[in-house]
């Protein structure tokens, strides 16, 4: 687990004809706080959140809409424009990240997919993480960068040693071919997984799902895929790139553009769960794991949908439920059906606006009965449903859909957000605007917040993550958009990853449905003892391990990043030897505190001379613990 070989690339797709007059605009890339520089101001609590914002803009149906102000002066929060650095006519589109302490420091990164295939990692702060972004188009062997896909990251522990993997994948519409790539944090290819990635799909249409299905203690990566001209694939590949029991992937003739993710449930009450996936049949499939067969009373026809179904014990009667928002009809139109596959009573039930721009569905108990409602997104509405088809009080609400916004890609979370103890609904309109309601339907004040950028077209098709971020006590947001110029000037598409601080205390326990697919292994699902919060593993239930990450850049010239995490404080070296195992540099020799350091080397020698082009070792000692990594020197 120490070093491992550096790759990365991914992609999400969309060319948005969208023309507009175009100001030369020039963006700046990082603003972000200093760190060390802690809290600027102390605050009360009782007031609104300590974000600043300028004059409110002209009101929008009910509500005056603010538009946040810049974030240089944000003590916790931050803002990441990310240029076009492929130099293609796109619109570098992002979609939700996914958020985890890798490195087990207390602190939070972010991981996001541009549509042009890159990967970013960033710190808490929104610092670069060493080795990103990444370029997954050209790890995965491709040299076409048009119409480049992919979607949402994931995280898990797929090996089973304690630290979380990141999963992603990409693929071009242009060659019907995907890779999917299991990652360190540090942007490295695991040696376990295939150097090239899993040629496993032809065209990659779902965010991966993690979870260990046959319960050995290693994950299982779990998504969907489709080909031309009418037919999509389910497929299950073990932490090793392996395919599961041999029996996967299931192939479902039909329409191929599904980009359902799976949800996972015990539906069958045999102690496993099973994959619950929609196939391009516009049927509701529940598979075993163990050979692949349906559960009795599955598959279900449905009128169809793009999105993911979600899984939970909806009317809190000791089973799960499967809930199903379906695009293909008008009125929109969602679905409650039993784990035998049969309708719920009281359901089918409408929605406002038509079903082809819905959200998928999102599950939370927000007036603790013991009961889910169901909430999602539509084109024009949020809409809260009850466990018996009846609307919950105070819904549906009406969002401003701008001209531009006929696509709604962002999902409900919810969280209490402002510590009163009762649950708040987040929602991102493509507009965008971020709407934050009570669960009575009332707007938070200073809410709804514009981050558009004029005279750039913004969008924004992630749904809100609910976090915190600096382990400071407030709850955070991280939110992603992209600006577009005019076609034909791809210098004027800028791609954002935000994060909101509010004045709020945080709790983990007030945490229900917190980011896409609820959770960042994206199960959709919440399980039958939904008391267990949405959390990440502490710190100390992990199993300390010494890392060296493989140096970065790596072929070099001169200077090169070490990164290294230590399990706990102690006396740590980090030294440099040439192949025949001669000291050339010892670069660190001291006492350390736990957490992720970084060194750099400058290709010198310790008498300051510069040494040759060829193939050098760093050597990372913690008492017992060692750890080497190779490095290419060139001249």
């Amino acid at each position: 687990m120490c070093c491992r070989s550096n790759i990365w690339k991914f992609g999400s797709t969309i060319a948005l004809g969208i023309t507009i007059i175009a100001l030369a605009v020039s963006w700046s890339t990082a603003v972000h706080s200093d760190p060390a520089s802690g809290r600027a101001n102390e605050r009360d609590e009782t007031l609104a959140p300590s974000v600043k914002f300028a004059p409110a803009a002209v009101a929008t149906g009910s509500s005056a809409i603010r538009r946040p102000a810049e974030t240089a002066g944000w003590p916790e929060g931050f803002s990441r424009l990310l240029s076009n650095t492929s130099g293609t006519d796109f619109t570098n589109a992002m979609y939700s990240t996914a958020v985890g302490d890798l490195d087990r420091d207390g602190f939070l990164e972010i991981f996001a997919l541009r549509s042009d295939g890159y990967i970013y990692g960033f710190d808490c702060y929104g610092g670069d993480l060493p080795g990103f972004p990444l370029d997954l188009v050209a790890l995965a062997g491709f040299t076409n960068e048009h119409n480049t896909t992919g979607h949402i990251v994931a995280l898990g522990d797929l090996d089973g040693n304690g630290v979380q993997e990141i999963v992603a994948g990409v693929r071009l519409l242009d060659i019907p071919e995907s890779r999917m790539f299991v990652l360190d944090m540090y942007g490295n290819v695991y040696d376990w997984w295939p150097k090239q990635g899993v040629p496993a799909v032809k065209i990659l249409k779902s965010t991966p799902t993690i979870w260990d299905l046959d319960q050995d203690g290693l994950c299982e990566i779990i998504f969907g895929s489709g080909d031309v001209p009418a037919a999509s694939y389910l497929y299950v590949l073990k932490h090793d790139g392996v395919t599961l029991n041999g029996n996967f992937p299931l192939v479902f003739p039909g329409s191929f553009n599904t980009s359902s993710s799976v949800a996972v449930g015990d539906l069958d009450e045999d102690n496993y769960e099973e994959i619950i996936f929609l196939g391009g049949d516009f049927q509701v499939h529940a598979i075993n794991h163990q050979d692949a067969s349906e559960v009795p009373g599955w598959p279900v026809a449905v009128s169809g949908f793009r999105n993911s179904v979600a899984v939970g014990d909806v009317n809190g009667d000791g089973n799960l439920e499967v809930v199903v928002v379906e695009d293909n009809s008008s009125p929109g139109q969602v679905t409650v059906l039993n784990a035998d596959g049969s309708v719920l009573p009281g359901w089918p039930q409408t929605f406002p606006g038509t079903g082809d721009h819905a959200g998928s569905p999102s599950l939370v108990d927000l007036d603790d009965d013991g009961g889910m409602e169901i909430l999602f997104g539509g084109r024009d509405w949020v809409n809260i449903f009850r466990a018996d088809g009846t609307l919950f009080p105070g819904w549906p609400q009406a969002v401003d859909t701008l001209a531009s916004s006929s696509i709604i890609s962002s999902n409900v979370t919810v969280a209490d957000v402002n510590g009163d103890g009762i649950k708040e609904v987040l929602y991102v309109e493509h507009g965008p605007l971020l709407y934050v309601w009570s669960r009575d339907g009332y707007m938070l004040e200073p809410f709804p917040m514009d981050f558009s950028q004029p005279p750039l077209v913004t969008n924004c098709w992630s749904t809100p993550v609910i976090a915190d971020m600096q382990s400071d006590g407030d709850v955070d947001l991280v939110l992603t958009f992209f600006h577009m110029g005019a076609l034909g000037h791809p210098e004027d598409h800028i791609a954002e990853v935000t994060v909101v601080d509010l004045a709020y205390d945080y709790q983990p326990e007030w945490r229900d449905w917190v980011t896409f697919h609820r959770d960042h292994r994206h199960t959709g699902a919440v399980p039958l003892d939904s008391s267990t919060p949405v959390t990440e593993p502490p710190p100390a239930s992990l199993v300390p391990v010494l890392i060296l990450a493989q140096n970065h850049p790596n072929p070099f010239n001169p200077h090169t990043t070490l990164t290294y995490f230590l399990p706990e404080a102690g006396h740590v070296s980090l030294s440099i030897f040439d192949v025949r195992g001669r000291l050339i540099a010892r670069l660190i020799d001291r006492q350390e505190t736990a957490g992720r350091h970084m060194a750099v080397w400058n290709g010198q020698n310790r008498y300051g001379r510069a040494m040759p082009a060829g193939t050098y070792f760093a050597r990372l000692v913690m008492g017992p613990q060692v750890c080497t990594c190779k490095m290419i020197l060139t001249r």
